[in-house]
């Protein structure tokens, strides 16, 4: 992804489940890091995909993605490159979100990332 991206490249990525995304972020951030720039994230999802090994009901890595890639959860994950947030919480928009584990839930409400949940999608709009 790095390699591709610094070579002004479109990287394409094909995954089987959501945590293929931790390193797809992981070597973009590394690659506008490299410019000394920042990344976006917007992550649409009807979960919040920001469990940790800790919080996670399941103990599967895909409801784990975005807290990874926000800096939160195991370092083997966070720390990929050697250095963590991959991308700053406030740079996160969290779109659709309907379905949070009750421990998954402080982690995004701490994080700082922004949520929109379905109902504010619904009674607001996608547009606002």
């Amino acid at each position: 992804m790095d390699k591709a991206a610094t070579e002004g490249k479109v990287p394409i990525v094909l995954g089987g489940d959501h945590s293929v995304a931790i390193g797809t972020v992981s070597g973009l951030s590394r690659c506008f890091r490299k410019k000394k720039k920042q990344v976006g994230l917007i992550w649409i999802d009807a979960h919040a995909d920001m469990n940790t090994p800790d919080s996670s009901p399941s103990g599967n890595v895909h409801g784990m993605p975005l807290a990874c890639c926000v800096g939160i959860g195991p370092k083997e994950l966070t720390h990929l490159f050697g250095y963590s947030p991959k991308v700053a919480p406030r740079n996160v928009a969290l779109v659709g979100v309907r379905d949070v584990d009750q421990l998954e839930a402080p982690h995004v409400r701490n994080s700082r990332v922004r949520a929109f949940t379905m109902r504010h999608i619904d009674e607001r709009g996608l547009r606002a």
